[in-house]
């Protein structure tokens, strides 16, 4: 705050000392001097203006010197030159922002049941080291993933050097194996799966391998190629042989297993057979100990079909107990959604007038609608479970059925078994359109959302390799998966679809 100075204006002028005596100061009456003031004729109080100082005096307009040139100021003005350069983002930056939210599914978007590892990669990512096995997986698979669907080929070769660095680490990781890097290696494992299927998978199967082989022997041959779910399983082993707790993570890791054990042929080990140790409960964990017994069965029917030289005459004990074990699983796997919690059950929607109806889901009329994707998800993989059995049962019954012409039974059997997959195929039809924008199941330009078409892949790849199914609903079935293949970018299930080369 400025204060003005009590002096007259004509002591100020002469920069001497003022008494400050109205209306005449000492100085100016003694010199004989006009004494003036700068008051306020209202008030009388002193006042001093500051505008005059805080301007200052005002400066003279620069001109141009003569011997300058004169430049053309609107020509020298270029784009580059107005506008700032933008920021580059580096392709690793726009590959990990399209995992995130292309793969990623965050837990309150889905309930338990319908999650994979990937609900929790972020939560382990965030935890690991920069230089991390995970942290290279990630970088690979997003890069691969993003190269193909935006077709960046910088993308793609970029993919190369992290899948091999993430290679050479996670062998260094393996042979320093510490208890908390096992979380990260189990997720960085599973990455690089996807990882291959991603970049090779539709390289990996030659028409002529799959013209000179059996259907069985290429479904086997065909998922084998699936690589590192041994590795996972040996991790699994070893976390459970250290007694280390287990984690929601390991929940959702241990189910795909069991679905690769399902079409590889496999039996589940006896040290993962038990779901209640890894928090399944209720009906998970009863369609999960369905799914074990499934798995088993696959195995044994197997090992009947591949039989190059089988005696129809004579069936051995093994067809009996395996046509046996089919049935049993049939009346189990019918009875499971029986005692369901409502939040599991679906209702049927008219695609005409999307009001809910009791018509039968064979209906072309009406989808299905559940309460969240993972309860749909759910139910199309017990479809899909039930289709195996039920495939599986239809040709052991074939095969008994040469040795015993005479027994009419087999007829029957027979054909409540081809009943009962079109049945199964209708309701599966019925239930698939949930998961695209539309839910007319007659609608051909459907889209489904990246981070849900993972949940599809296993069962319609099973639902397309039952020969049983009608023509019609497979070849349905066939599109979709051909749809869900093209937005994940997956060359396996892409091969599965247009090649054909998966059959139970």
């Amino acid at each position: 705050m400025v204060f003005p100075s009590p002096a007259c204006v004509t002591c100020k002028r002469r920069r001497v000392k003022c008494d400050t005596t109205r209306p005449s100061c000492g100085q100016c009456h003694k010199a004989s001097r006009h004494c003036t003031w700068e008051s306020n004729t209202e008030t009388g109080l002193p006042f001093r203006s500051e505008n005059a100082f805080a301007q200052g005096k005002p400066r003279r307009p620069w001109k141009r010197p003569a011997n300058e040139s004169r430049r053309d100021i609107t020509a020298a003005a270029t784009p580059s030159t107005l506008i700032a350069r933008t920021l580059t983002i580096p392709v690793e930056t726009h590959a990990f922002n399209y995992f995130v939210q292309s793969f990623t599914v965050w837990p309150n978007e889905m309930p338990d049941i319908g999650q994979d590892y990937l609900t929790y990669a972020l939560a382990h990512y965030d935890r690991a080291r920069p230089d991390s096995s995970l942290h290279l997986a990630v970088s690979a698979f997003s890069l691969a993933s993003f190269g193909r669907a935006r077709r960046v080929s910088r993308a793609l070769e970029a993919a190369h050097g992290f899948y091999a660095r993430s290679i050479t680490t996670t062998q260094k990781e393996l042979s320093e194996l510490a208890d908390e890097n096992l979380d990260h290696l189990v997720v960085a494992t599973l990455l690089m799966s996807q990882y291959e299927n991603t970049m090779y998978g539709a390289e990996r199967e030659s028409n002529q391998d799959i013209a000179s082989a059996t259907p069985d022997e290429v479904g086997s041959r065909f998922w084998k190629k699936i690589c590192h779910y041994e590795g996972t399983m040996g991790l699994l082993r070893m976390r459970q042989q250290r007694g280390l707790q287990n984690l929601p993570l390991y929940r959702a890791v241990r189910r795909p297993v069991l679905r690769a054990c399902i079409l590889r042929g496999k039996v589940v080990p006896d040290w993962l057979q038990d779901g209640s140790q890894y928090g399944e409960e209720g009906p998970a964990l009863d369609l999960d100990l369905l799914m074990i017994r499934v798995a088993a069965l696959r195995c044994a029917s197997l090992k009947i079909f591949r039989d190059e030289n089988p005696d129809p005459l004579s069936p051995c004990k093994e067809v009996e107990y395996a046509t046996m074990e089919a049935q049993n699983l049939e009346t189990a796997l019918t009875l499971w959604p029986h005692d369901l919690p409502e939040e599991w059950k679906f209702s049927a929607i008219s695609t005409e007038s999307s009001m809910p109806s009791k018509t039968n889901f064979a209906d072309t009329n009406y989808v299905h609608s559940y309460t969240t994707h993972g309860h749909a998800a759910v139910w199309i993989r017990y479809l899909a479970v039930c289709l195996i059995v039920s495939s599986i049962h239809m040709r052991l019954l074939s095969i008994s059925s040469h040795s015993k012409p005479q027994r009419p039974a087999f007829t029957t059997q027979l054909e409540a078994c081809q009943e009962r997959i079109d049945l199964l195929a209708a309701h599966m039809c019925r239930s698939v359109p949930f998961f695209f924008s539309s839910r007319n199941a007659t609608d051909p330009k459907d889209e489904i959302m990246l981070k849900f078409a993972t949940l599809l892949t296993w069962p319609l790849t099973v639902a397309i390799s039952i020969e049983a199914i009608p023509l019609a609903q497979k070849q349905w079935l066939q599109r979709r998966l051909k749809s869900v293949a093209v937005v994940l970018a997956d060359g396996v299930i892409q091969s599965a679809a247009e090649k054909d080369a998966f059959k139970f």
